[in-house]
């Protein structure tokens, strides 16, 4: 079940899905099924041609577009708990084949630009084409989210509740928090003058 809120601390971050967006996507995406359906019963069951061409286009075009916006719908209004949970470890999203991304291994967090403004965008120290996103045929996936300002490892936030500048900041601080407390692991022990603190 979506749950409309955000809750934070200085140590942990967990973003939910937001109720009325969901509820005016999921208006949008029955509207959507209903044109398709409609017109693909109009054109079986007309003898019209332009009926008939409507019809084939909303069953070969309109609908596997549609079908990726229908799970992700179905999936949140059968998801419980957060979505995005940001702590001093990593950046965990349920939504995604690779859920968890330490912050050891991010180079660079950022928003995307125009279209993908919503998104946070996650670079790697190194390539990791198991974890990254898209397609990844040789230098084609890194252009093509390169030309959308994408990063390897993407968070939606449009269906979230939350600010996206309020969920960057986050993100940088935790990372922050992460590679300091890295350091003091690191370090622990030592005994050159090494406190164990930072």
């Amino acid at each position: 079940m979506a749950q409309p809120t955000s809750r934070g601390s200085d140590d942990r971050v967990e973003i939910f899905y937001s109720a009325p967006i969901l509820i005016a996507a999921t208006i949008g995406v029955v509207y959507v099924a209903g044109w398709i359906g409609f017109w693909m019963f109009a054109g079986l069951v007309s003898g019209h041609i332009l009926a008939q061409l409507i019809g084939a286009a909303a069953l070969l075009v309109m609908l596997p577009l549609l079908l990726p916006f229908l799970m992700a719908i179905v999936r949140a209004w059968g998801h419980k708990g957060p979505v995005v949970t940001l702590d001093a470890t990593g950046i965990t999203d349920v939504r995604k084949k690779c859920q968890f991304i330490p912050w050891t291994d991010v180079d660079v967090v950022k928003l995307g630009l125009g279209n993908t403004a919503s998104d946070l965008c996650i670079e790697f120290r190194k390539p990791d084409r198991e974890r990254e996103d898209g397609p990844v045929f040789f230098w084609f996936g890194a252009a093509l989210k390169r030309s959308r300002a994408l990063g390897d490892w993407n968070v939606s936030l449009r269906m979230l509740s939350c600010r996206r500048m309020e969920v960057l900041r986050a993100a940088q601080r935790m990372r922050q928090k992460g590679l300091r407390q890295q350091i003091v692991d690191m370090n622990r022990g030592n005994r050159n003058g090494w406190s164990g603190t930072l």
